[in-house]
């Protein structure tokens, strides 16, 4: 019986041997042996080079993963630079190339870090890349001149986030030898590369800090017969050195116009470019990439010419030099303000600019046209006293429905010291700004004193900040005396806000004629002036001025300039529909009221197959206003629907994303202007950026 039991218990553990066994071979020969779940490789350059500060170094980079490669990251000196993307979801093998351009002489190690589809990460590929100085190189210290021996720093541990606690070992060396010239650079190389360690070294001064380049771009228009000629006139800039200006206009229904100009490697770099069209509008985008990747801040800008008489409404427009709300008087009192009432209208006149010692004076009469008479309208002003003609000034609307009518008057024709009451007059006519047809007419007394030593406050421009808690103001004395100080009254235009009376803020500093002075207003809450608001200065009326008319501005509801897509993921149809597998999907674009506005409901739609697409320009083909109503919320939705083209069994597969644009908790609100990622509410998934209007750091 004791040797039946012993004869079971041996079975028993060969048996079990046996299965451990067969599991290590299993592994052995079913797992790749050594192979990492993802791994990267450096193909470019092979060996490390030496290269003068300011050249630009492409490297070039290999990733593998069974999973699929999600991300390449590049690093100099253990600091993550830049990433690139697959073009295809779950790729395998993924090459890439990233341009650095060096601006700090020394040795430098370049690693690139590859990351699969479950996020794990590679080891790290690096090499080591020296930099010198041509100007460095002409001036080597001797030996004598070295009268202090350097003092090296103890070496400090790296350890690159995502790489599993993989430590680089970098060391500081000493600033005397870091400054010399190529060969020492290479010979530091060449000693770096033996031991393994990095030695870090300082940035020369006057070296490149390797900003995002800077965009300035100016849209002129001119008439060209029935059509309108646009001139884009663009100069970008950059530290280290431009790649290329990107330059695209988009137009709904109509091919995209797409240019690059190649700066190669300048840091100053000009296009300028012409174009065309006869009716509609046309969005104008530029963007300058410096030769490191980094993009300037885009600039977006609507050009468009009127409809013909009779087709859809006009989209309002609004001139540079003309405030978004000036139609809209505002008293300073309390209580709930009137909506405003979208049709033809004309605002206060104002003293543009007055010269003390010169005898003209510039007026500007501001007027809106969103009623449709046709294409050619011009906005005709003159200013008359005592049935007298004094001055007049016309100009042809159909670039901008909210602007002004700018003209000179002479002083000469009036008495100086006193104080006249003149009738302003505009009109609004079709085809010819003398003789043409009067649609809209109407009539407005200003006063003016005609005084030589009298100041003219003038609020000139309000910009929000980032965070929307602080207003600047920039106030101008346009007169010929010195102001003492003046006090500044802010309300917002929100009904039922909390704010039942006007913030004020005295501003106790000289202003001399001639300058302007920047106020900035905190404000109790960011929300409140998200929405229409108007400023005022000296709202009591204690100092007197030239023009007691040009003392407010209104400040209109957060603009949007343009939304861009930037990546789309339809992942599957929706369920239940006629070709249910196989359907396209309409992306619909909502913002406040836009039926009121361009575009149309209809044109704010795309159909995009089934699929996975990486947009990188622009796709929304529209400036939109959205709203006009100082109480209205800007709600910006995104719908995604499978449209089987059989009636209402079209199925909403997924409602994308709503922001709303005063949600101060939210991480997103209206003053970041940021990406927004939908969750994956049905099968479909959209990344997008919302481009809202002006802001002040």
């Amino acid at each position: 019986m004791r040797k039946q039991t012993g004869l079971w218990v041996t079975c028993a553990v060969i048996l079990g041997g046996m299965l451990v066994i067969g599991m290590l071979a299993g592994v052995y020969y079913f797992t790749p042996l050594g192979k990492p779940p993802v791994s990267v490789y450096i193909l470019e350059p092979s060996q490390s080079p030496v290269v003068e500060s300011g050249q630009a170094i492409t490297i070039r980079a290999k990733g593998e993963s069974s999973n699929g490669i999600q991300r390449i990251v590049f690093l100099i000196n253990d600091v993550p630079v830049g990433q690139k993307f697959p073009n295809q979801p779950n790729q395998k093998n993924m090459e890439t190339t990233f341009v650095w351009f060096s601006s700090q002489t020394g040795i430098h190690r370049v690693s690139v870090i590859a990351y699969d589809v479950q996020g794990s990460a590679s080891q790290p590929a690096s090499l080591l890349l020296g930099v010198f100085s041509a100007m460095q190189q002409q001036a080597q210290p001797t030996a004598g001149e070295q009268d202090t021996p350097p003092t090296a720093i103890p070496p400090a541990d790296l350890e690159v986030p995502g790489t599993q606690g993989l430590v680089i070992q970098s060391q500081r060396i000493e600033a005397d030898r870091a400054l010399g010239g190529a060969d020492q650079i290479q010979e530091i190389l060449n000693q770096a590369e033996n031991d393994g360690n990095l030695p870090q070294l300082p940035n020369p001064a006057g070296a490149p800090e390797n900003a995002p380049p800077t965009l300035s771009v100016e849209v002129i228009t001119s008439r060209e017969g029935a059509g309108l000629g646009v001139t884009v006139i663009t100069s970008a800039e950059d530290d280290l050195g431009l790649d290329f200006i990107y330059f695209l206009v988009l137009s709904e229904g109509v091919e995209s116009i797409t240019h690059r100009k190649l700066c190669e490697g300048a840091t100053r770099c000009e296009m300028n470019y012409d174009f065309n069209f006869d009716s509609g509008e046309r969005i104008v985008v530029v963007q300058a990439y410096d030769v490191s990747g980094q993009a300037s801040e885009t600039f977006t800008q609507s050009v468009q010419i009127a409809p013909a008489e009779g087709q859809d409404s006009v989209a309002i427009i609004i001139a540079d030099d003309f405030n978004a709300n000036d139609l809209q008087r505002w008293e300073g009192q309390e209580g709930d303000p009137p909506l405003i009432n979208i049709q033809d209208d004309f605002g206060q006149p104002r003293i543009a600019d007055y010269p003390c010692f010169g005898l003209d004076v510039t007026l500007d009469v501001p007027y809106r046209y969103v009623s449709n008479h046709g294409r050619f309208v011009w906005a005709t002003a003159w200013v008359v006293k005592d049935g007298r003609l004094i001055a007049m000034g016309y100009t042809p609307v159909e670039y901008y429905t909210n602007g002004v009518v700018r003209f000179k008057m002479q002083k000469k024709s009036l008495i100086e010291g006193l104080v006249t009451t003149n009738q302003v007059q505009l009109h609004l006519r079709t085809d010819d700004p003398f003789n043409g047809e009067t649609f809209y007419a109407e009539t407005v007394d200003m006063e003016i004193h005609w005084h030589p030593s009298l100041p003219d406050l003038r609020i000139t421009r309000i910009a929000r900040n980032r965070r929307g808690d602080e207003i600047f103001i920039d106030i101008t004395n346009q007169g010929c005396a010195e102001v003492g100080s003046f006090k500044l009254a802010l309300q917002s235009l929100l009904p039922h806000s909390g704010i039942r009376g006007i913030l004020y803020k005295t501003y106790n500093e000289n202003l001399p004629p001639g300058e302007t002075r920047r106020v900035a207003f905190p404000v109790p809450d960011p929300n409140l002036f998200s929405y229409a608001f108007g400023a005022e200065v000296d709202p009591e009326k204690v100092i007197q001025e030239i023009d007691e008319h040009n003392n407010t501005y209104m400040k209109g509801p957060t603009q949007i300039r343009s939304v861009q897509f930037l990546s789309i993921d339809l992942q599957d149809a929706c369920e239940g529909g006629l070709n249910g597998n196989e359907g396209e999907f309409v992306i619909r674009f909502v913002a406040g009221d836009v039926s009121r506005y361009s575009p149309a409901p209809e044109g704010s739609r795309w159909l995009l197959t089934k699929g996975w697409y990486n947009i990188t320009a622009p796709h929304w083909k529209s400036t939109l206003y959205p709203t006009i109503d100082p109480s209205e919320d800007l709600r910006i939705q995104v719908v995604m629907i499978e449209e089987d083209d059989f009636g209402n069994m079209d199925d909403l597969c997924c409602w994308v994303e709503t922001y709303q644009s005063h949600d101060i908790n939210s991480g997103y609100t209206w003053k970041t202007g940021g990406e927004f990622m939908a969750g994956e509410q049905g099968r479909c998934t959209a990344t997008w950026r919302v481009i809202l209007d002006e802001y002040d750091d």
